[in-house]
């Protein structure tokens, strides 16, 4: 057995257990962070007794974002942060596009790997994908008051990766 895997009954929340690693994922619409830590939190609970012997090595916050537009002609017109050319717009259609962000938050151990990638879908429309990971290589010894704040600093990175690398335009296609 390499790993112990809990699924919700629509096998949309995953509490996936094995020797080296613990991933909760929740492919739910996201309700917001109370609700998702309080999650995280109570399914490891249900492990505390292992974990409490054991020294965690790294933590991680990663959010996937899906995104449909219309059209992808000017990426600036949703996103900050891209490679581009001179020109906004392309002489030839997109169909694929997606590139890669390493970046160490100062004076931490802690990380972040940013992925983007665009690809058109059905009726012209693009499917953008918007992968944020925030690690933490610091050495944590399990414990819900050290837990809970590793959590949220490494959220508060998320959001301002997040918020600062796309436009209103982009805010207001998910409002």
């Amino acid at each position: 057995i390499k790993s112990y895997v809990f699924m919700s009954t629509d096998q949309k929340m995953k509490f996936d257990v094995s020797i080296d690693t613990i991933t909760f994922t929740d492919e739910h619409q996201y309700t917001g962070w109370k609700d998702f830590s309080k999650n995280v939190l109570s399914f490891l609970d249900k492990v505390k007794p292992i974990l409490e012997r054991i020294q965690i090595k790294r933590t991680s916050v990663r959010f996937i974002n899906r995104f449909t537009f219309p059209s992808f002609e000017n990426p600036q017109k949703y996103f900050n942060t891209m490679v581009t050319s001179k020109e906004p717009q392309s002489f030839y259609p997109i169909r694929q596009y997606g590139f890669r962000l390493i970046m160490d938050v100062p004076n931490s151990e802690i990380y972040s790997i940013v992925n983007h990638n665009v690809e058109t879908i059905s009726n012209g429309q693009y499917l953008y994908t918007f992968d944020i990971d925030v690690l933490d290589n610091q050495n944590l010894v399990y414990d819900r008051d050290t837990l809970t704040p590793n959590l949220e600093k490494l959220r508060e990175i998320k959001n301002k990766l997040f918020f600062e690398s796309i436009t209103q335009e982009t805010i207001d296609l998910c409002n």
